[in-house]
């Protein structure tokens, strides 16, 4: 059988485009110019993907004649953001730079760093986030953004350092959980993935979360964990991952009355909609040949034969099948077809 692939979490730190961050000094209020409604209307334009519109507020913004020029880098940074929505991160990164020139705050810092990220340039995105965090270390957000880089870089023990100040200043909140399981990941540590994944999943976590807690207790070797997992939630909410892996626990455990009610009424008992694969089909042989259902394990044999006749192991399997069955003429020719996709098989080294 082809084993397990578990995919590695994109990155969540952040859901929608770079925009300004708490943490700035108060707004400085002058003339008739409401400064602060102003930046929050743009803020929500950000948040809704409307950058075209927050960018041209900016600007509107930047021509006011009441504007205080204490406030430009405010309405600068948020105008950067809308170029980095739009895709123009280079114009992001000429604006943030002028400005950082005469207001060294560390929201205009990660906001640079977004644009370099944007751009690819990894490298001195870090340095900017370095000089942000270390001016102000009091937003999870900006650890979290920070680690995304040091990972994408291969700084695993400087991203973990990140993400575990994420975790304490935030207190487990669920982006640092997430941040920490897609750490383990993307090093292949599928034990240390577990526990931030389960925590995850007891705040409400969804199918995708579940999905990756599953593969990670079965690559961690934790089937009694696993089985706890699985038991408690209907065959017709898992994904097909999650099937492939389920069969396999079921093997494991010796358990057939579930397989068998899958080879019987696939049509029932399986996911609406979802179309096994062949390993899938391989593996309920096994079970059901190993349970002493002969008749079961064949129709099993047949649907993986179906779907990838060139496998020789099917074949193989399939002949076990007859054999119990008392079919010996089909067995032998079963073997021989087996012998023919593969002639090594079943030889000894």
């Amino acid at each position: 059988m082809r084993a397990l692939f578990l995919p590695i979490a994109v990155a969540v730190f952040l859901a929608g485009p770079a925009r300004p961050v708490a943490g700035a000094p108060p707004v400085v209020q002058a003339g008739s110019l409401d400064l602060a409604a102003e930046l929050r209307t743009i803020d929500a334009w950000l948040d809704a993907g409307e950058a075209a519109a927050a960018l041209q507020r900016s600007s509107a913004l930047l021509a006011a004649p009441d504007l205080d020029p204490r406030n430009r880098w405010r309405v600068r940074q948020r105008e950067a953001a809308a170029l980095i929505a739009l895709g123009r991160p280079g114009e992001a990164v000429d604006i943030l730079e002028s400005v950082l020139q005469d207001a060294d705050e560390p929201t205009l810092h990660v906001n640079l760093a977004r644009a370099l990220v944007a751009l690819g340039q990894r490298g001195r995105a870090i340095a900017e986030y370095q000089l942000a965090v270390l001016a102000d270390a009091s937003d999870p957000a900006w650890h979290l953004e920070y680690a995304d880089v040091l990972r994408d870089l291969g700084a695993l023990r400087d991203a973990a350092r990140e993400i575990a100040e994420a975790r304490r200043l935030c207190g487990d909140c669920p982006p640092a959980l997430r941040a920490d399981a897609n750490l383990a990941l993307s090093r292949g540590d599928h034990l240390a993935a577990i526990a931030p994944l389960q925590a995850l999943l007891e705040r409400g976590g969804g199918p995708e979360i579940r999905a990756l807690l599953v593969a990670s207790l079965w690559n961690g070797g934790q089937t009694d964990t696993l089985a706890a997992v699985l038991d408690t939630v209907a065959t017709s909410d898992l994904s097909p991952a999650e099937m492939l892996v389920l069969v396999q626990l079921e093997r494991r455990r010796q358990r057939a009355e579930r397989v068998l009610a899958w080879v019987r009424h696939p049509e029932r008992e399986l996911p609406t909609g979802w179309q096994p694969s062949a390993d899938f089909w391989a593996l309920s042989g096994e079970v059901c040949l190993g349970a002493d259902a002969a008749a079961e394990a064949l129709l099993a044999f047949d649907r993986a034969i179906a779907l990838q006749p060139r496998a020789a192991l099917y074949h193989h399997n399939r002949a076990a099948a007859l054999v119990r069955l008392g079919r010996d003429r089909e067995a032998r020719e079963a073997l021989d077809e087996a012998r023919r996709l593969d002639p090594d098989l079943g030889r000894t080294p």
